[in-house]
């Protein structure tokens, strides 16, 4: 999608905005009723379709893959043992685990994600505070429209986790078990969400137990208390799964910089320079107007977006697009939390600003119109032509074997002359790199019962199959694919390689 297309598809979404406010504002009450809730619910069937097309349509990344493979080899201990390595918390890995443990296909990691995030699209478009114009636009942009729902990652978690906790904030003293429990499943939604759950905790503590207005002491605050338990245990519980990698010697040293890269990312995916400005603007509303009316809501929306950057900067890049728009549930969860107390006009003015700027129809485009990695489609020639359990060794890196054990059941690794077992943080990740002509003797010197072997990999570079080790020296092509990754091509190659290998 062309700069032509883009601005089409953003020109056609304003009109649309303006002709409901024209429309709204020359109807009666009634009919005014009516339009919020057509184009509130019209804006969530649309996302819910376009996004479940975009999930048929995806071809899952290697993240993605990853994540789910895991889980379905791993058993509940190992996940536990295995997140420190993999940095992240294991809440998604158990709302996967009893579809990949109990056999389910590989596309069902999509029709999670989508299921997730279009019940918290519905919580959303019923429950919170807004106009139906800030709800058609919050809920078009790429976060609910194309991330969280098609890009089937734990990042899914973390907005219908955030819109409890602002439906509950309000009602967290009456509450306080409910709200705890909600605070200690977003610190295991991601790491990037540990400053926000940490955050909540210390102004309930605060608000609720220590600096009562009722004037009521901290020992009689039973409930209270017990909320703030449920929410320490689940923090404990997260860092417990994560905080070894930043000192264990086989992951090697947590930390890093990226000042250049990593500052502003979570503006990063807005679209022109224009738009990351009006939507920094919009952010800074929502924080004064959250200091106008809450000072709690500020110092949580304050703190976690100041965690994320220096999470970003100093810890784990926040480059990848599913992290860079979390600061986006947080905002939401903001305005949400203070609800009716700020000037609706200014809040719209807001919303609109930081929603627009997020509105990416150009990226779901991609992702219809490109195939993500040339792997899949070579997987499937194999699983079509010989059978999803017909051995085939695969030359390439660990991400290369992932992905070919997704869709074979039966793979080895060229590097190794041994089954592909899976790949995991844990593992050395790099065996070093061969020419292909020397891994075939190896592998036909370890296994001299073969007469020929399918083998499958990346043609080109010090890494995958030279052109010089194919069709010139005896592997005989029989597939060649090619995808694009959001533009940028690559290739595939599966041969038949027979023995004795012939310079």
């Amino acid at each position: 999608m062309g700069d032509v297309e883009y601005w089409a598809c953003w020109a056609a979404m304003a009109m649309g905005l303006a002709l409901h406010g024209v429309v709204r504002w020359r109807s009666g009450e009634a009919w005014r009723r009516r339009l919020d809730a057509w184009l509130t619910w019209g804006a969530w069937v649309a996302v819910g379709a376009v996004s479940l097309a975009l999930v048929a349509r995806h071809e899952p990344w290697r993240d993605e893959l990853h994540t789910w493979l895991v889980t379905r080899d791993l058993t509940l201990e190992q996940l536990w043992h295995e997140m420190r390595w993999e940095g992240h918390v294991m809440l998604w890995q158990l709302v996967l685990h009893p579809f990949a443990r109990g056999g389910a296909p590989v596309w069902t990691l999509g029709a999670v994600s989508w299921a997730v995030n279009w019940a918290a699209l519905a919580f959303f478009a019923k429950k919170a505070p807004f106009g139906a114009a800030e709800k058609a636009v919050a809920m078009a942009a790429v976060p609910f429209a194309y991330l969280n729902p098609v890009v089937s990652r734990c990042y899914v978690l973390v907005p219908p986790v955030l819109f409890g906790l602002a439906a509950l904030w309000g009602e967290r003293d009456e509450r306080p078990v409910r709200f705890g429990v909600l605070v200690a499943l977003l610190a295991n939604t991601h790491s990037y969400m540990w400053g926000t759950a940490g955050l909540m905790a210390l102004v309930f503590a605060w608000e609720n137990v220590w600096r009562r207005k009722d004037g009521k002491g901290w020992k009689a605050c039973g409930g209270q208390r017990a909320g703030l338990a449920v929410m320490a245990a689940g923090i404990a519980v997260a860092l417990a799964q994560v905080v070894p990698t930043l000192w264990d010697p086989s992951r090697g040293w947590g930390w890093h910089c990226g000042w250049k890269a990593d500052l502003l990312s979570f503006l990063g995916l807005a679209p022109t320079w224009g738009w990351k400005a009006a939507a920094l603007a919009g952010v800074c509303w929502a924080g004064w107007a959250a200091w106008k009316r809450d000072r709690g809501a500020c110092v949580v929306f304050a703190g976690s977006l100041a965690y994320m950057v220096g999470f970003s900067v100093f810890l784990y890049s926040a480059a990848v697009m599913n992290r860079a728009v979390l600061w986006y549930g947080v905002f939401l969860w903001a305005l949400w939390a203070v609800g009716g107390k700020v000037d609706a006009k200014w809040r719209t003015a807001a919303m609109l600003a930081v929603g627009l700027a997020l509105w990416r129809p150009d990226l779901m485009a991609a992702d219809w119109r490109w195939e993500y990695d040339p792997l899949p489609g070579a997987c499937r020639y194999v699983a079509e032509r010989y059978g999803p359990d017909a051995e085939v060794w695969i030359h390439g890196d660990e991400m290369s074997l992932e992905v070919a054990r997704a869709y074979l059941g039966n793979t080895w690794d060229w590097r190794t002359g041994e089954k592909a077992e899976r790949m995991c943080m844990s593992l050395a990740s790099w065996k070093g790199d061969r020419r292909f002509s020397e891994a075939v003797r190896e592998v036909f010197a370890k296994h001299p019962e073969k007469e020929s072997v399918l083998v499958m990999g990346y043609p080109g570079g010090g890494s995958g199959l030279e052109w010089s080790d194919t069709e010139a020296d005896g592997g005989v092509v029989e597939y060649r694919g090619a995808a694009s990754v959001f533009g940028t091509t690559g290739e595939v190659v599966v041969m038949r390689v027979h023995f004795p290998y012939r310079r």
